[in-house]
C-alpha cells in the first residue's frame, strides 16, 4: 500500500512517542516498585499493584 512520505513520517514520530510513554511508565512503575520494597512490603503485593514480574521487582535491589 502507498502512503504518502507525511503520512510515513507522522506514522513513524507517532510511534516513538508511544514508546517513549511505556518507557516513561515502566520507569515510574520500577520506581514505585522499589520504594514499596524499601518499606518491607512483600513481593506479591509490590507485584499486584505494579503489574511488574516478581523477577523485575528482585532486580530492582
Amino acid at each position: 500500500m502507498y502512503r504518502p512520505r507525511k503520512n510515513t513520517i507522522d506514522f513513524t514520530e507517532q510511534k516513538a512517542m508511544e514508546k517513549g510513554r511505556d518507557e516513561d511508565l515502566k520507569e515510574g512503575k520500577r520506581s514505585v516498585a522499589l520504594n514499596l520494597k524499601k518499606k518491607g512490603l512483600c513481593m506479591e503485593q509490590i507485584s499486584r499493584a505494579t503489574g511488574l514480574s516478581l523477577e523485575e521487582i528482585e532486580a530492582l535491589g
